[in-house]
């Protein structure tokens, strides 16, 4: 959503992460965002921008719908 968001010529503030205006409630220990005066900026590696961590997703139960 970051990606889209971006990329918008009239996009406004957003609340995608449950955060404070100096730190981010999630956890991507290979690839960590961070925030700059509230701010985040858009990863800029290929994909989603991020590294995924097989072994984190496998130590967490996923939620469903």
């Amino acid at each position: 959503m970051m990606h889209f968001v971006s990329a918008l010529p009239n996009a406004c503030p957003h609340h995608e992460f449950k955060g404070l205006r100096t730190n981010v409630q999630f956890e991507c220990k290979t690839s960590p965002l961070t925030v700059v005066d509230g701010k985040i900026k858009v990863p800029t590696g290929p994909g989603l921008g991020v590294d995924i961590d097989p072994n984190y997703l496998q130590k967490h139960q996923p939620v469903k719908a």
